[in-house]
């Protein structure tokens, strides 16, 4: 059994992580826990079991002669006390030299398909417009203190400010950034730098490697299948968490939800009053992400 990691997708959320777990998981020199997202770091209720509990559990079948990693991209946006800064200090803690995969989608976009998949949690009820007027008008600083489901879909794209921080305590050469486009647009290209960045063989391919996975973020199919009524119900919350173990719950939590979908049309308002405010929010945060990468952005509306 491994002792340690050697990688770690640390998100962002709805940036494709999924499509990359999928891609990447089929690499015979790769290993990857089947549950996908096994937070570690951001997760106390895992966090104080410590690390060799978490390697047990999580990952058994590995084996030292492959590269291991998880793709968690909770670790980007953190939650309630868990800053993003402190999950990367408890990261370099434990793993020193382990090597950092960020991919980046545009950040309005991703903030959309955040409030919306934490509408269909139970999260929230609002509309995106009126959740990002409401959160714009409040002290944002205070609010990074806490980061929750209410907030978490806008600062959880603020890549620059989250990354700055792993650029402080992790070498460069250490912090591999991808965004979501190129993984859309030449995904053989895209791959070819993750396995160079990992240290594994570039001549594999995927099956399909055009995958998208997990696309979409929709509505809840059933309500009672949702994160959200298992918090307002404290008796099923209680037994969710007390009778179900760790690994199951994680391994069904991600069959549950990606199953939990029906169609939904609500589109991104390019033109609305959200989206101009947003453009404006995120310009600072754009600049520092190329100050502290060194790379150029994607994203035409602040190229």
């Amino acid at each position: 059994m491994a002792k340690n990691i050697d990688f770690i997708c640390i998100g962002a959320p709805k940036a494709a992580t999924s499509t990359l777990f999928e891609l990447l998981r089929e690499h015979p020199e790769i290993y990857i826990p089947p549950e996908k997202e096994v937070p570690f770091f951001n997760d106390d209720e895992v966090y104080q079991k410590g690390w060799k509990w978490y390697m047990k559990t999580f990952f058994p079948n590995a084996n030292n002669g492959q590269k291991i990693g998880t793709l968690t991209p909770q670790y980007m946006s953190g939650y309630k006390s868990n800053s993003s800064e402190q999950i990367a200090d408890r990261i370099k803690k434990q793993l020193p030299q382990v090597k950092i995969i960020a991919l980046l989608r545009h950040p309005i976009e991703r903030s959309f398909s955040q409030h919306k998949m934490h509408k269909r949690y139970g999260f929230v009820t609002s509309s995106f417009d009126r959740s990002v007027n409401s959160l714009l008008k409040k002290n944002l600083n205070k609010e990074r203190q806490r980061i929750d489901h209410s907030n978490m879909f806008l600062f959880a794209s603020e890549y620059g400010r989250i990354l700055s921080y792993y650029y402080n305590i992790f070498p460069k050469e250490n912090i591999l950034i991808l965004y979501t486009n190129d993984l859309e647009n030449d995904p053989r290209k895209a791959l070819k730098d993750v396995f160079d960045f990992l240290d594994v063989s570039t001549d594999y391919t995927p099956k399909d490697i055009n995958r998208h996975s997990h696309v979409g973020s929709g509505k809840a199919r059933v309500a009672f299948l949702t994160p959200g009524f298992l918090k307002k119900h404290p008796v099923l919350n209680f037994l969710w968490k007390g009778v179900v173990p760790i690994k199951l719950r994680k391994r069904l939590f991600m069959r549950i939800t990606r199953w939990n979908i029906k169609n939904d049309s609500s589109k991104l308002d390019s033109k609305g009053d959200a989206y101009k405010k947003l453009l404006s929010h995120f310009e600072k945060d754009v600049r520092l992400l190329e100050k502290v990468s060194g790379i150029k952005i994607p994203w035409n509306e602040w190229s």
